[in-house]
């Protein structure tokens, strides 16, 4: 099965702000992980959706920023 993979953008909207970019469509995230710096993106709504319709909620998933 391939890895679905999810396209994303940086993201400088933070705290309480981001109940705008929900509103918008974009569902606001934050990655980290070991010996990785974290950084905040966010990824559009309809995007995510179509890519986990057909794999289901738990798989790993390719974020590209």
């Amino acid at each position: 099965m391939d890895r679905p993979e999810i396209h994303a953008t940086t993201r400088t909207v933070l705290g309480k702000k981001v109940k705008a970019l929900r509103e918008g469509g974009i569902i606001p995230a934050h990655v980290y992980g070991r010996g990785i710096p974290s950084q905040s993106i966010q990824i559009e709504t309809a995007h995510i959706r179509k890519a986990l319709a057909g794999v289901g909620h738990n798989v790993l998933v390719s974020i590209n920023v």
